[in-house]
């Protein structure tokens, strides 16, 4: 029983991390050819039968966002980890498991990720006062909003998500690679 809820925080993991990324490529703007490829490593695994080898040499093309801040630093070498152990399993535990897990939630989590918050939302999930997210937003390179309605800035809970990591490295003396521009 104690393997089988790890197992399924392992998967709910890769959902949650692939999901993200996901939510990343479409909030930097960058060019729908990032986020159709990563839906296609996914779908090829989870629903075309691809191998985990497989998965992990689709994911060696998104090097660029692992490397973006230390967060994502420590995701890929857990990410890395994670697929090398299910690369060693039995193709029927790997398709009990992981495909199944991967399939039920990985589009459910992206929808999540993809909801629609307003200021106040904004500074829940990053934890963080109005007044000084009204600072932040006075910076140059804080995260644009994905909308606006009625003169209301609007992010995605992934954008939030993303920022609050941010902010946790800069609290902690990490690094992100915007400190660097």
């Amino acid at each position: 029983m104690v393997r089988v809820k790890q197992d399924l925080k392992d998967v709910i993991f890769l959902v949650k991390i692939f999901a993200a990324m996901r939510s990343i490529f479409q909030s930097w703007g960058l060019q729908v050819c990032f986020v159709i490829a990563l839906d296609d490593a996914i779908f090829r695994f989870a629903y075309d039968g691809g191998t985990v080898q497989g998965l992990r040499e689709d994911l060696e093309h998104f090097e660029f966002i692992f490397n973006y801040n230390e967060y994502w630093k420590l995701r890929k070498g857990e990410v890395d980890a994670l697929l090398k152990g299910y690369a060693e399993l039995p193709k029927e535990y790997v398709d009990s498991d992981l495909r199944v897990g991967l399939s039920h939630n990985y589009l459910k989590e992206f929808e999540r990720l993809n909801e629609r918050v307003n200021n106040i939302e904004f500074a829940s999930i990053v934890n963080e006062d109005q007044d000084i997210l009204k600072q932040f937003k006075s910076e140059d390179d804080f995260l644009l909003p994905i909308q606006q309605v009625g003169g209301e800035d609007v992010w995605t809970v992934g954008q939030a998500e993303e920022f609050g990591r941010h902010l946790k490295l800069q609290s902690v003396g990490g690094r992100s690679s915007c400190d660097d521009e």
